[in-house]
């Protein structure tokens, strides 16, 4: 729609890579007759998530130094960025600094400013800087933080009022809304009406994700998407796809955000000696981050919606099923880019009262996550992808936490923790019955592809490099008219006309058949589905 009125949020710029992203569509919309507004941040927060306490503490200099990256980064892509200090009031920092200092530590999360939530808005950022799953046993220091990012939220909040009101934009583009600056951006567009778009990397490297609508963290549109083609049958080159990123994440090859996070596959006899393993069935079990959906309540729905009561329920089931070994496996990514310091406590704690048929692999240990899977009878998980994979080689996976697959119907989701251990026994049993279970694999394999193809787009436009860093691809900006990237079509034909980037129904879907998955599934073997 010529002319449409396009907003880009970009108050953390200097994370290259999805600026670099959201300065490939801004070109691509002008060249189809756009308006484009890109706005970044000119050190209006007092506290930003650009710089984590437990990571890369903020310097004295940080909002000087951000802004010469960010202005040197639009420059070398020949792009405009408007300041959003230019719709704040300098007024409204003082009154809105006042209101959050009146707030005792314990209101802050539920705090609110005019008629905003802000206090829920800013709490992910808060959890985010210091890798923690809850505010419970804060200390000053988290508190202190939280109540920065509160007035940085609805100083972002006011000046996204003014701007909405002064610029009229049709559509908002914004990363993720998870943290509290495009959280901002994004709550107060929704009830403007304007549409927003947010988008996020996808599963694989170099591809990109999308929600239209709503933040990215709102898993019902990919949920009612699996729902309507979660009974078509996948293609022989849609199988491949999965095959191919089943065998290169088991290495480490083509992961987003460029890290690995399992050590390289180990020989199994090596793997049950050093965890001193006998021959009674194993129950692998696997953690998730979950700091980082902390505040999204969808995700962590089930047996045990706080994270920290699984583990100690899961040592006293196996306590009860001695029968069995079980062997938990806490996630890499709990040392990822910072610690989570209270997950790793509680874990310790653990390690000190477990059965004898338990066993606990930290976060920094050499033990493959992929070779633990391999050795198990059942798989227990909150929600980490191994689960899925677990799943797409015929395994049992009971989930205690929906997350984004629970839902799918190819594990068994704990909805009540009275229901834990019998969802374990009866996994087990089927495991027992049958190695590799095909319908629990083709479902994976469906969900594996919904995943890491339909809903992961490719982007290389963009070439990811480590961390935050993005290399674009074009040159010139000719590169980016419509017909040269399908991909980049369907993205612009979004805010620009509101078309759906992953439509329900497609015009191949009457043509497909389950011949192809007949001949796949029909090598799956024991337990391995390629």
């Amino acid at each position: 729609m010529a002319g449409r009125r396009i907003l880009i949020a970009s108050p953390y710029a200097s994370w290259h890579y999805h600026t670099a992203i959201e300065i490939t569509l801004a070109h691509a919309l002008r060249a189809r007759g756009a308006q484009v507004l890109q706005v970044g941040c000119d050190g209006l927060f007092p506290v930003c998530d650009v710089h984590r306490a437990n990571l890369n503490p903020r310097p004295a200099n940080a909002c000087v130094e951000c802004q010469w990256r960010v202005l040197d980064g639009f420059r070398r892509l020949v792009a405009p960025l408007a300041w959003l200090g230019r719709w704040s009031d300098p007024a409204e920092r003082s009154e809105i600094a006042r209101w959050s200092r009146a707030l005792r530590d314990d209101e802050l999360a539920h705090a609110h400013w005019r008629s905003y939530p802000i206090g829920a808005w800013a709490l992910s950022s808060a959890l985010y800087q210091f890798r923690r799953s809850s505010l419970e046993g804060a200390d000053a220091e988290v508190f202190a933080t939280l109540r920065g990012q509160l007035e940085g939220c609805a100083l972002a909040a006011a000046a996204y009022e003014r701007l909405y009101e002064d610029v009229r934009p049709d559509a908002l583009l914004v990363l993720n809304g998870r943290f509290f600056a495009h959280r901002a951006a994004l709550e107060l567009a929704l009830r403007r009406g304007i549409r927003v778009h947010a988008h996020e990397r996808g599963g694989a490297k170099d591809t990109l994700a999308w929600r239209s609508g709503s933040l990215y963290m709102d898993l019902e549109p990919a949920r009612r998407l699996w729902a309507a083609r979660a009974h078509l049958p996948l293609r022989a080159e849609e199988l491949e796809l999965v095959r191919r990123t089943l065998s290169d994440r088991r290495v480490g090859r083509g992961m987003s955000w460029s890290v690995q996070y399992s050590p390289a596959p180990q020989q199994e006899a090596a793997l049950r000696e050093r965890l001193a393993l006998d021959e009674r069935p194993l129950v692998a079990v696997f953690t998730s981050s979950d700091d980082e959906q902390a505040t999204f309540p969808d995700y962590r729905a089930g047996a045990f919606p706080r994270a920290r009561d699984w583990l100690p329920a899961t040592v006293e089931l196996a306590r009860r099923m001695s029968d069995h070994q079980f062997v938990i496996r806490m996630h890499p990514g709990l040392v990822s880019f910072g610690a989570n310091e209270g997950v790793l406590r509680d874990a310790e704690e653990l390690s000190a009262r477990l059965p004898e048929n338990c066993r606990l692999v930290r976060p920094t240990e050499e033990v493959s996550s992929y070779s633990l899977a391999d050795l198990a009878a059942v798989g227990i998980v909150y929600y980490t992808t191994l689960g899925l994979e677990m799943a797409a080689r015929g395994q049992q996976v009971v989930a205690v936490a929906k997350g984004w697959y629970a839902h799918a119907g190819f594990c068994r989701f704990v909805e009540d923790a009275r229901d834990y251990e019998r969802a374990v026994r009866a996994a087990s049993a089927r495991a027992r019955a049958e190695p590799a279970d095909l319908e629990v694999a083709r479902g994976a394999h469906r969900f594996l592809y919904h995943y890491f193809g339909d809903l992961s787009l490719p982007f290389p436009l963009v070439r990811e490099e480590p961390m935050h860093c993005g290399k674009p691809s074009w040159r010139r900006t000719s590169e980016l008219l419509p017909g040269r990237d399908a991909v980049l079509d369907r993205l612009c034909a979004a805010l620009l006309e509101d078309r759906d980037v992953y439509p329900h129904a497609r015009a191949d879907d009457a043509t497909r058949t389950e011949q192809d998955e007949r001949a796949y599934f029909s090598g799956l073997g024991a337990r391995a589905a390629a």
